[in-house]
C-alpha cells in the first residue's frame, strides 16, 4: 500500500483513519530510507534570499504551515484572518476564517490535512480546515491550569503535540478530542522550552531556553528522558538536518545546538559562521528546506542562517529591513522557503535551486519534519 496519510510516518506505524485528503506516494519509506533520503537532498545552484518583499494584504500572522494544496497557511496571532499564499503566483489572500488576538500561537498540518492550532492562553485548541475556510475550536478537559503553548507537532500516530510557554508539561490529543492528555516533564517555568522537533527516529527533541536540559520524548510511551544538562546557552526553536540530526538555532549565542539523534550525544558548532549579536533572540524559528538544509529565520538582529548539516558549513543571509521578527518558516513544492513578520507588513523568500523531481515525491515526509517554531518574546 503506498504511503498517504492513513498510514502515518514510517511502514511501522498504524493507521489513523480514512479521512485524508493527502496524496499517495509510491515508496514507503522506513527510517534508514528516510534518512538516506535527507542525505540525496540537492540543489543546482545556491540559494537565492529575496529580502525586504510586501504582501499584498495585511498579514495578521507569523506562524505559517505548508499544505499539500501546494499554497502556504499564514495563521493569525494578532486579530485577524487567516491568509493563505499562493506559490505559484507568490500573492497572498485573505480567508474569510479569522481568529481573535492572542488566540493562537503555532500550528501544524494533521495528517487528515487539517491544521491545528495552540492556543496562546487556554487549553482549547484549534482546527482550521483549509478546504472550506473554517475553524473550529475544541473546548477540552485534562488540560493544567493556567497554560500557555507557542508551538505544535504531528506524531506519527496522527496526534498532535504542543509545546508549553508556561510552567507545565506538553500536552497531547488526537485531532477532532475534546480530551487532553498532560506528557512528558514539566518545563520548569516561562520560555523554558526553546522549540521542538521530530526526528526520523521517531523520537521528539526539546532545545533548552531557559533552562539547562536537553530532553528526548518518546511517543509510544509517553517517556521524556534529559539527554544533556549543564547547558548555559539559550536555544530558539530546531529543525532536523540532512543527515537525519537536529539543529538547534541561537537565542543568544554565537553557536548552534547540534544532537546526533543515533547516540544522543548533544554539540555545540559553528558550521564556519559568525552570528550577529545584540538583541535577543537572535533567531526564533527553523524550517527544513527543500534542498536538505535547515533555515533559521530572524527575529531582533537582521541575519538568517542556512545550515548544511552534512558538509558542516553554513550560509548567512543579511536582510534590509530592521528587526524582522520572523517566528518560523514553511517551505513549498517549488523549492522556495517562505517566513513573514510578526510586526510588520513583510516577508521573506528563499529560493533553494532544489532537485524537484526528489523533493515532489517526499513532500510529506518532509512536512512532518517541520513543526513551527516557539516564539518567545
Amino acid at each position: 500500500m503506498p504511503f498517504s496519510a492513513r498510514i502515518g510516518f514510517y511502514q511501522d506505524q498504524v493507521a489513523v483513519g480514512p479521512s485524508a485528503i493527502l496524496p499517495d506516494y509510491p515508496n514507503v519509506p522506513t527510517e534508514s530510507e528516510y534518512i538516506a533520503y535527507l542525505g540525496n537532498l540537492s540543489a543546482t545552484s545556491a540559494t537565492v534570499f529575496v529580502d525586504n518583499q510586501t504582501p499584498n494584504v495585511t498579514v495578521h500572522g507569523s506562524s505559517m504551515v505548508p499544505h499539500p494544496d501546494e499554497d502556504i497557511y499564514l495563521l493569525p496571532r494578532e486579530a485577524g484572518n487567516f491568509v493563505r499564499l499562493d506559490t505559484a503566483t507568490n500573492t497572498f489572500s485573505d480567508m474569510t476564517e479569522t481568529a481573535s488576538s492572542n488566540q493562537f500561537q503555532g500550528g501544524t498540518l494533521g495528517l487528515n490535512g487539517k491544521i491545528y492550532l495552540a492556543p496562546f492562553a487556554s487549553n482549547n485548541y484549534g482546527e482550521y480546515d483549509p478546504a472550506t475556510d473554517t475553524l473550529t475550536t475544541y473546548t477540552t478537559t485534562g488540560g493544567p491550569a493556567s497554560p500557555s503553548y507557542y508551538g505544535a507537532l504531528t506524531l506519527p500516530d496522527g496526534d498532535i503535540l504542543l509545546l508549553p510557554r508556561n510552567n507545565h508539561k506538553m500536552i497531547r490529543f488526537g485531532p477532532g478530542s475534546t480530551t487532553v492528555t498532560q506528557v512528558g516533564t514539566s518545563s520548569g517555568g516561562s520560555f523554558n522550552f526553546g522549540g521542538f522537533c521530530l526526528a526520523p527516529n521517531g523520537m521528539v527533541y526539546v532545545v533548552p531556553e531557559n533552562q539547562s536540559n536537553v530532553y528526548k520524548y518518546d511517543y509510544t510511551d509517553n517517556s521524556m528522558t534529559s539527554i544533556a544538562s549543564g547547558i548555559t546557552a539559550k536555544y530558539t526553536s530546531c529543525a532536523v538536518d540532512n543527515t537525519g540530526n537536529v539543529i538547534g538555532g541561537p537565542h543568544n549565542v554565537t553557536n548552534f545546538l547540534h544532537i546526533d539523534t543515533g547516540t544522543d550525544t548533544v554539540t555545540t558548532k559553528t558550521y564556519g559562521l559568525t552570528v550577529t549579536g545584540g538583541t535577543t533572540p537572535y533567531t526564533n524559528g527553523a524550517t527544513h528546506m527543500p534542498n536538505g538544509n535547515v533555515l533559521f529565520v530572524a527575529f531582533n538582529e537582521e541575519s538568517f542562517y542556512e545550515i548544511n548539516g552534512n558538509a558542516e558549513t553554513g550560509t548567512r543571509f543579511d536582510s534590509s529591513v530592521s528587526q524582522p521578527r520572523c517566528v518560523s518558516g514553511a517551505f513549498t513544492i517549488n523549492d522556495s522557503v517562505y517566513t513573514a513578520s510578526v510586526s510588520s507588513d513583510k516577508f521573506f523568500r528563499f529560493d533553494t535551486n532544489a532537485d524537484t523531481s526528489v523533493v515532489s515525491s517526499n513532500i510529506q515526509f518532509t512536512y512532518s519534519l517541520t513543526p513551527v517554531g516557539s516564539m518567545s518574546e
